[in-house]
């Protein structure tokens, strides 16, 4: 049963990722894709209390960085996002600079199991971040005793790993989309 539901991740990942492709060719399509994504990046902002004085990164941007937009366009601060995939790095840049927010939304190839995270008040680790858990280890072991993490996960079956990293750690959880949850982390807050 737990292989199923990997599978139906990487298959929603995969999905995820293809659309995005995609909505660079067909600029309805990422404008479609922003606007059904907004609205809960916009309530993760609210739950995580994020403020226009936080140094904001995102682990697993995209080749479509709504979450990015979405954030620049509320708070109007520098953003970075990284992500492992050369070709999404590339395509984000191209759509940033396409809207003129490639100066604003830094966009760079990364690994965020060994990125250092240090610089980083808020963190935003992406359901479509591969190897999740291990990223969220490097997040916690590598960032500011007080960090700010939002973790977007899926609904269908808990990961006992990272089950068991958020026990330390008193936690929000909302669900957003239909197959999303998102778990807001204060690092100084432990149980």
């Amino acid at each position: 049963m737990h292989d199923d539901k990997n599978m139906f991740k990487k298959i929603l990942d995969y999905l995820y990722y293809q659309y995005e492709l995609l909505a660079q060719l067909i600029p309805l399509f990422a404008k479609i894709y922003i606007k059904i994504h907004r609205p809960s990046v916009i309530k993760e902002i609210d739950m995580c209390d994020i403020s226009a004085s936080d140094r904001i990164i995102q682990v697993g941007c995209g080749a479509i960085p709504y979450s990015l937009i979405t954030i620049y366009k509320k708070l109007k601060i520098p953003l970075v996002g990284i992500d492992i995939k050369e070709k999404a790095v590339k395509k984000a840049k191209y759509y940033l600079k396409k809207f003129d927010l490639l100066e604003k939304i830094k966009v760079v190839k990364g690994d965020g199991t060994k990125f250092d995270f240090t610089n980083y008040d808020f963190i935003l680790i992406s359901y479509g971040a591969k190897n999740t858990d291990k990223v969220l280890k490097n997040v916690l072991s590598n960032s500011e005793k007080d960090a700010k993490i939002l973790l977007r996960k899926t609904t269908f079956g808990k990961t006992d790993n990272i089950e068991s990293i958020l026990d330390k750690y008193i936690t929000k959880r909302k669900k957003m989309l239909l197959t999303q949850e998102s778990i807001f982390i204060n690092k100084k807050l432990k149980k």
